[in-house]
């Protein structure tokens, strides 16, 4: 099967069967496979909370899981807007 793409992302939530389906697909195209968490952890070692706030925020925020949906909604949209200025 003749590859046309240079990066396949595959989203879904959590237990839709992302790794069950992106492991056989790798060995398929004999490429490799890169989980975003993995960037994310790349990303907050070598960039601070004082580089770039928004990428720390879900650890430096201590009480955002006894907020009401729509707060965690309304901060995640300021978090992507923050990202897209970067």
């Amino acid at each position: 099967m003749e590859r046309t793409w240079d990066i396949l992302i595959i989203g879904g939530a959590s237990g839709s069967g992302k790794t069950s389906i992106s492991r056989p697909l790798s060995r398929l195209y004999g490429v490799d496979l890169v989980r975003v968490d993995d960037f994310q952890t790349l990303l907050e070692a070598i960039i601070t909370p004082e580089m770039i706030p928004t990428l720390h925020y879900w650890k430096i925020e201590p009480n955002w899981r006894n907020q009401s949906v729509d707060w965690v909604v309304e901060r995640l949209k300021s978090v992507s807007r923050a990202w897209q200025c970067h």
